[in-house]
């Protein structure tokens, strides 16, 4: 049991050894590229910025808003599903991917406002950017998820 354990630790021990960008933000692949990268939606926090993939064509376009997960803690826009958003923009589904204020740099409920803010900025745009303001959804994966779920349920509670 102790050798298994010893085993164990040492393939930990390497794996991260090796991986000294363990935590480095991820970054987009080569042919995926936003149409607009770190548009500012509010002004508390140079954090509050996303990127808008349009699909081509004329639009107006359906909005998917993906919100990333890590726990609050980590993590950003770029943590985005690669596959499911080249699905969705072949399909004619314009994709938003946000950052918000992490746990580090403000407490709840910062992220929520930060995501309904990155909503308001993206229908009050919606000509512009050639999206349909009626057809958003709200995606996210861990921490996002449970900020989409808040964005469902607290209504005018979170500003």
């Amino acid at each position: 049991m102790k050798t298994k354990l010893f085993v164990i630790l040492i393939l930990i021990a390497q794996f991260y050894g090796s991986n000294k960008n363990l935590f480095a933000q991820p970054s987009y692949p080569e042919d995926l590229v936003p149409a607009y990268a770190n548009l500012k939606y509010a002004e508390l926090s140079t954090t509050q910025v996303l990127d808008l993939f349009i699909p081509e064509g004329d639009g107006p376009f359906p909005l998917l808003i993906n919100i990333h997960g890590g726990a609050f803690s980590f993590g950003g826009k770029e943590m985005l599903d690669v596959p499911i958003a080249r699905e969705l923009l072949n399909n004619s589904i314009a994709v938003a991917t946000i950052n918000y204020r992490l746990s580090g740099e403000a407490i709840f409920p910062a992220a929520v406002e930060d995501a309904k803010a990155a909503v308001r900025f993206l229908r009050s745009n919606a000509e512009k950017y050639k999206l349909t303001p009626g057809k958003f959804i709200v995606f996210g994966q861990s921490a996002g998820g449970h900020i989409v779920s808040m964005l469902g349920t607290c209504g005018d509670d979170i500003k």
